[in-house]
């Protein structure tokens, strides 16, 4: 996850940067990204900017690095006043600032001295390398389109260290799992930190909100269950959150995506044929927590758990090859038993790859 998203910041950096501009020219903005900007302040009110404020490799050493890009974002944020919207906001270390900006506000970026380029983000998921496959994200975007008010709930799962992680067998989805004392209490203090990033107060009790009222805190009784708290945000509260991996996953409370196993026929390889009555399959599960971010060690231990789990009703014929890395194992089961792991639906199986006889090797003569 951490080489994706830095790939994905490369990639925005680049896109960026084109030719870098010297600070005290006008900011460039392509016409027909200006146009884009426009048409969507105009349908919404404001609408996403990514500035380039810094070359990054125009200062090599990383503190100062930093230091000079706190003063760029500094001075446009003051240039922008009450024309940048409070929340959806980001800063990377490659030298570029995200912000809401109104009409005026993209004029002011347009102009402004202190940046070099200026690009629109067409969405708040723009860029996010939290999970999308489970259909969290669009259930959440189609939630938010439909939403009279513009605002929508969104369940936060929290980064807990030392926890544990599970795949539900009836939904499929992955969660945290929190059993003892010092992981309820990291679970808490991950919370906690969550809160003080979003600039929400902790001492005047729910629901608590943040300055720009952007994010509320609704409910914080899934911290100590399963490392989540509820909020309720509008597109840029979801762009803060999605944006700033403060999260490792962000959910649309009641979806249940419910994709069923893929049954999925393969050809002989190399392996040698199972016995009479016998087929060999490759049951892949769905893997949540690789999206998470979570460490290799973690991941093993959790799919093999879950893959030992997800075969125990089967007849398994020896030992199964574990890939708990990849969240696979390759089994070899009595036809009957295998058809009723294929008919089983259980969710936490993303497929099921049965070795059929095509392409079966010619016996030699």
């Amino acid at each position: 996850m951490l080489f994706r998203r830095a790939f994905a910041t490369l990639a925005l950096s680049l896109s960026l940067a084109g030719i870098f501009l010297p600070v005290g020219q006008a900011a460039e903005i392509h016409p027909s990204e200006y146009e884009r900007i426009r048409d969507r302040i105009k349908q919404s009110g404001s609408a996403p900017v990514s500035v380039l404020l810094l070359n990054a490799l125009s200062i090599p050493d990383a503190d100062a690095r930093a230091a000079e890009l706190q003063v760029r974002v500094d001075r446009l944020l003051t240039e922008l006043g009450s024309e940048a919207l409070p929340g959806g906001r980001l800063v990377n270390s490659l030298g570029i600032l995200t912000v809401w900006v109104t009409e005026p506000g993209l004029e002011i970026v347009r102009n402004s001295t202190v940046a070099s380029r200026a690009l629109f983000l067409n969405e708040w998921r723009h860029g996010s390398l939290l999970p999308q496959s489970d259909g969290h994200l669009d259930e959440l975007d189609r939630r938010l389109k439909a939403s009279a008010s513009g605002w929508v709930d969104v369940e936060a799962t929290l980064a807990v260290p030392g926890a544990e992680f599970d795949i539900d067998r009836h939904t499929g989805e992955g969660s945290v799992v929190l059993i003892s004392p010092a992981q309820h209490s990291a679970a808490v203090d991950a919370a906690m930190l969550l809160f003080r990033r979003l600039g929400v107060p902790t001492s005047s009790g729910l629901p608590a909100s943040t300055a720009g009222g952007v994010i509320t805190v609704l409910d914080v009784s899934g911290v100590t269950r399963n490392g989540t708290v509820l909020l309720r945000t509008n597109e840029r509260g979801l762009a803060e959150l999605a944006w700033n991996n403060w999260a490792i996953a962000l959910k649309a409370p009641g979806y249940r995506p419910m994709l069923a196993p893929l049954v999925l026929p393969q050809g002989y390889a190399t392996q040698p044929e199972p016995g009479a009555g016998q087929s060999r399959a490759v049951v892949f599960l769905k893997t949540p927590v690789e999206d998470w971010g979570v460490a290799l060690a973690t991941r093993k231990s959790t799919y093999r758990r879950v893959l030992e789990d997800v075969l125990a009703p089967y007849a398994v014929s020896g030992t199964p090859q574990w890939e708990e890395s990849f969240g696979r194992a390759t089994v070899v089961l009595p036809d009957a038993e295998l058809e009723r792991l294929a008919q089983a639906r259980d969710l936490r199986v993303k497929y099921v790859v049965i070795e059929k006889p095509i392409n079966k090797p010619t016996a030699p003569r």
